[in-house]
């Protein structure tokens, strides 16, 4: 009993302690500061043991918008990718990653235009390079 009840509370510290691993300056979730400290309060508060799986969806998000993948390729991938961080139904977390995924197909056409111009300039600069070096 006594061996039973201690993996038990090592578990939930533990579990505890995963869900203060992400800070909020290392959160990728979001377009600006208000857009990500939101996503970070809510994700914190409702899914705090996935925590770091959702920061991680939110990155593989914005390398694959970086990438020009496709916004709807994306989009459907991270959509994805939130759904499984969940073992199994979490009536508190659901509905965010859910509204996470809503948001991204509402909103992300404007993160994935400027993600075409950042791509557009480094090609260019890439390519203004080359041209310095074999010009």
């Amino acid at each position: 009993m006594r061996i039973t009840v201690f993996a038990i509370l090592s578990a939930a510290v533990l579990l505890t302690a995963s869900a203060q691993f992400v800070s909020f300056p290392e959160f990728k979730c979001g377009t600006n500061k208000i857009t990500t400290a939101i996503a970070y309060r809510t994700a914190k508060a409702t899914c705090p043991t996935q925590l770091e799986e959702i920061n991680e969806c939110c990155r593989d998000h914005d390398e694959c918008y970086d990438d020009q993948f496709g916004r709807k390729f994306c989009d459907s991938t991270f959509c994805g990718c939130l759904q499984n961080t969940m073992t199994s139904y979490d009536e508190k977390c659901d509905p965010t990653l859910k509204n996470m995924c809503m948001a991204v197909k509402l909103f992300g056409e404007a993160a994935y235009k400027r993600a075409t111009v950042r791509r557009k300039r480094a090609a260019g600069n890439k390519s203004a390079d080359l041209d310095r070096t074999y010009g």
